[in-house]
């Protein structure tokens, strides 16, 4: 297993930190910086990825369409609290939490969007080529609720084993 994160500036670098010491402390695995040409290697993190492209696009689904194997996505934000580890021994092809009630400011969002990609368990690269793919052929504007957007469709559409995971254990957000 591996964990990534997309990280690009300005993003606040103490906070990505945060989330790796979390990460080092629960898991024994590679930490991945997915990133743009322009943003420095963190120093917390095992190696980096880079690809041409903006944060609000289907780069987060470019970067991921490379990595092969089992792979935790976190954003810079989270905090691991406990070894999640043994969700990849469920079958699926990816794992996304379902937003709860208190986490939406509307209905419309929890209608649209009502998963989160801030935590992804994941392992074929080949759903996150598709997500690419349906992002670029989008003729709206870059938006990034667009992407998970996006995300819920192809999981809705397409044939890949998707489950969703309780978001107050895999990604609980505090009131």
């Amino acid at each position: 297993m591996r964990v990534a994160t997309m990280f690009s500036h300005p993003c606040p670098e103490s906070i990505v930190q945060a989330m790796v010491k979390s990460v080092r402390k629960h898991l024994k695995c590679e930490i991945v910086q997915l990133t743009d040409f322009e943003t420095p290697k963190l120093d917390c993190v095992d190696s980096v990825r880079r690809l041409n492209g903006g944060v609000v696009s289907s780069f987060l689904a470019r970067h991921l369409s490379e990595m092969e194997g089992d792979v935790l996505y976190l954003d810079y934000d989270t905090i691991v609290r406990e070894d999640v580890s043994n969700v990849f021994e469920m079958d699926f092809d990816l794992a996304i939490t379902k937003r709860t009630e208190k986490e939406i400011e509307s209905k419309l969002i929890f209608k649209v969007c009502p998963n989160n990609v801030g935590v992804m368990f994941t392992r074929n690269t080949n759903f996150w080529r598709d997500v690419a793919k349906r992002y670029d052929e989008r003729s709206d504007p870059p938006a990034w609720m667009k992407f998970q957007i996006i995300v819920t469709e192809a999981m809705n559409a397409l044939d890949y084993k998707c489950i969703e995971l309780d978001s107050n254990k895999y990604n609980y957000t505090p009131e």
